[in-house]
């Protein structure tokens, strides 16, 4: 039993006279008005235009154009014509149960993002998350909040919700945290939604799937076929290259080989869980999470969407609020949602910002992108034109921007430059120099005296190659700064131009 949340803005007509003691009318149309089950009610307020004189009932049923109403002890007489008109209820109300990933950034999770979009519309929907950081099924029914003494089921339910968001199965699963059997993953599942039926049995449940790979390419393999470039940086672990186990990387040597095993029992896991959890909710929305992933708009974590990253988020779930009849039904306001443009819909920009790679199963940025006219229009809708964050780097725990001379000319006076910003501070760095005809040496070269990133975590590179000591040719070089590992990046050096 529940008050059906209302518009304010849907009216209809008496199609016959009323008296003070009648408790049914019938009117001309009933689109548009709220669907009742049994117990359900929405309040309407019928207006005599002869006087002005109004009358706020309850409507307790609806049968095609005939409604039960439930009247004041003051009640009065109306006519044929006469308007009735829907009564604004309280705000809908949107719970969002998810752990840090959603949670944080706090003021730009999509939850955050999409008040204020509700807000903007004239959209009457309270929306908020109800979860915690390091939440998992498991801790989110049985752990409680310091301050409130609440599980975070417990609070979920408290505030009396019309829809819930689930976003949970990245913590349980991906990272592990509780350390819980595949089974016991499902069985978390299931406790925690029939609490939240037992807690909100008038909700609609939707699950928030944050795939943490790239299904629409590789959906049909096996987690043994899983190459860690089909998957979030946190899936890739660390690099298993020699001279560089233990260190992140985004070469793509390293980015073609496959997840290990332990990371593919997780997947597994993460898929298992992930089609129970389909079952139990009432609607699925697939919220992607690789793709913001590769995009490069992760936190320097490796894990947490930065709050350009919520905005795919926050598109998926934009679409299925407005135009899923199920939670239109719960949720009338909804129905006020207007399509703005193209720009709300970032599986386009998705699609237009990335390119095959050489393999033709990975993604690259594309150049043509770049220079075109989606990428400077981020820079209207956020104040920050990066909704691609310096994704060549995006399996590193750090993702600078590194510019390196990949040709220097020592009869011109030219010199070798390295500029890096946003590396980690106050880092140690090293490096590599290799002919590109001969291997890869394993180990990196320590700098006499030794080089550290600045305390803004830049590095400012600049000599010119010795002769005697670096030949002309070509050449590999490779930058280690702290844990990360970026190159290698390819350098032409000359004597002279070739052709002189």
């Amino acid at each position: 039993m529940a008050e059906k949340n209302c518009s304010g803005v849907i009216h209809t007509v008496l199609t016959s006279n009323i008296t003070e003691n009648d408790q049914s009318v019938t009117v001309a149309s009933s689109s548009g008005f709220p669907l009742l089950d049994a117990g359900d009610w929405f309040w309407a307020r019928i207006l005599r235009l002869e006087d002005g004189i109004d009358e706020l009932v309850k409507v307790t049923g609806i049968t095609d154009v005939s409604w039960d109403i439930e009247r004041a002890p003051t009640a009065y007489a109306f006519n044929t014509g006469d308007t009735i008109t829907l009564c604004k209820g309280d705000a809908g109300k949107i719970g969002v149960l998810g752990a840090s990933e959603i949670v944080f950034p706090w003021f730009d999770t999509w939850s955050a993002l999409a008040q204020r979009a509700f807000d903007a519309e004239g959209v009457d929907v309270d929306i908020r998350h109800t979860g915690s950081g390091a939440l998992s099924h498991f801790t989110a029914l049985n752990s409680t909040d310091p301050e409130t003494g609440k599980s975070y089921v417990e609070i979920t339910n408290s505030m009396n919700p019309d829809i819930i968001v689930v976003e949970l199965g990245i913590t349980d699963a991906i990272l592990n945290i509780d350390n819980r059997s595949g089974s016991q993953l499902i069985g978390d599942a299931q406790a925690l939604y029939a609490a939240l039926r037992a807690g909100s049995p008038d909700a609609v449940i939707i699950y928030s799937r944050q795939i943490p790979y790239d299904e629409v390419q590789h959906g049909a393999k096996s987690e043994s076929e899983m190459k860690k470039k089909y998957c979030i940086p946190h899936l890739h672990s660390t690099s298993t290259m020699p001279g560089e186990t233990g260190l992140y990387t985004s070469e793509a040597t390293e980015l073609e080989k496959i997840i290990e095993p332990m990371m593919q029992d997780r997947l597994r896991d993460w898929r298992a869980l992930d089609a129970e959890c389909q079952n139990l909710a009432d609607v699925v929305v697939h919220t992607d999470y690789f793709r913001p992933a590769r995009l490069g708009l992760l936190s320097h974590d490796r894990l947490h969407l930065s709050s350009l990253g919520h905005f795919f988020f926050l598109s998926d779930m934009w679409k299925i609020l407005k135009s899923d009849a199920t939670l239109a039904s719960r949720i009338p306001q909804l129905d006020n949602i207007r399509n703005l443009g193209n720009f709300t819909d970032l599986s386009i920009t998705w699609e237009s910002a990335v390119k095959p790679d050489a393999v033709g199963d990975g993604y690259l940025i594309d150049p043509e992108w770049l220079d075109g006219f989606e990428y400077p229009m981020w820079l209207n809708i956020r104040d920050y034109a990066h909704v691609a964050s310096y994704p060549e780097y995006w399996g590193n725990q750090q993702r600078p921007s590194i510019s390196i001379s990949d040709r220097v000319v020592r009869k011109n006076g030219e010199v070798f430059v390295v500029m890096i910003s946003n590396a980690w501070p106050s880092q140690p760095v090293s490096s590599k120099l290799w002919p590109a005809h001969n291997d890869e040496p394993s180990s990196f070269d320590q700098y006499t005296p030794a080089k550290t990133s600045s305390g803004t975590g830049d590095m400012l590179e600049a000599y010119s190659p010795p002769s005697g000591i670096i030949p002309p040719g070509d050449y590999f070089i490779k930058y280690k700064i702290g844990t990360d590992v970026f190159g290698p990046f390819p350098i032409a050096i000359f004597d002279s131009y070739p052709w002189e």
